[in-house]
């Protein structure tokens, strides 16, 4: 028995579409399209991004929160008990489709960015130290900003799979089991400061390359906070001189001298 998510899964969450691509009602509004997001990633990436023009696209179980694998630790919600008048058969039929409807889940493809907007009373910041040091400590990396509406206009929608966007919720309900908008954009409510807005695509590849305009959707890039002063001006003059994008020195003062 096969099993293929699809937006009909999703068809009770008020999504719409814009330009192929699904969009659940926290990010459907004008006010929400238009609204900046980041996404921290290694320089290198970047530069494949330029190069190849594709978006790179990794499966939920190349991360490391164990709840966006389908830790072994929740399959006791997989298994509840069935009916006694059903018969072997029908058991066998909906246990395999219960484990494929969760494999399409734990199996989908995401790209995660971020608001970065935060405020603390008088204070405002709109970078993160802690994403920095999680996704550029040990390697040169950026951040780039762009806007939803310029992201979902400027990459190409693959004809066999759904698109998905959503703002993440954050619960303390770790295991919620049988609702796919639950279990693709829900996480621990010790993330919530990542301020995650998700793109999911529903498909089963290890990855998937979408092809994107990156000269469009990129309005900026800052460069990590964890790079000598010195090889950060060799990183933005080159970058300078080869594209178009304005690009600049993380502003926090853990910079290196």
């Amino acid at each position: 028995m096969k099993y293929r998510l699809t937006i009909n899964n999703f068809r009770n969450e008020g999504y719409i579409i814009h330009k192929g691509v699904f969009l659940h009602p926290s990010v459907s509004t004008e006010e929400a399209l238009n609204k900046s997001i980041y996404k921290y990633m290694r320089f290198e990436h970047l530069l494949n991004m330029l190069i190849r023009k594709k978006l790179y696209i990794a499966n939920r179980h190349t991360f490391t929160d164990l709840v966006e694998k389908g830790y072994k630790s929740n399959l006791k919600y997989l298994f509840p008990m069935d009916c006694v008048h059903k018969n072997k058969k029908e058991k066998e039929e909906l246990a395999k489709k219960r484990f494929n409807f969760n494999y399409e889940v734990y199996n989908s493809c995401i790209s995660c960015w971020t608001y970065d907007e935060h405020n603390y009373g008088d204070a405002k910041a709109n970078e993160n130290y802690l994403m920095w040091k999680t996704y550029a400590y040990q390697n040169v990396g950026c951040r780039i900003e762009t806007t939803l509406k310029e992201l979902i206009e400027n990459i190409q929608v693959p004809d066999e799979y759904d698109i998905l966007i959503s703002n993440v919720e954050y619960s303390t309900n770790e295991w919620i089991k049988g609702n796919p908008q639950k279990d693709i954009f829900t996480k621990s409510v010790y993330y919530r400061d990542e301020q995650e807005v998700r793109l999911c695509v529903l498909c089963q590849e290890e990855k998937i390359l979408i092809d994107i305009n990156p000269f469009s959707v990129i309005k900026k890039v800052i460069i990590s906070p964890f790079i000598f002063e010195e090889f950060a001006s060799i990183i933005i003059d080159g970058f300078k001189n080869k594209y178009k994008i304005p690009i600049e020195k993380s502003k926090i003062a853990e910079n290196y001298k």
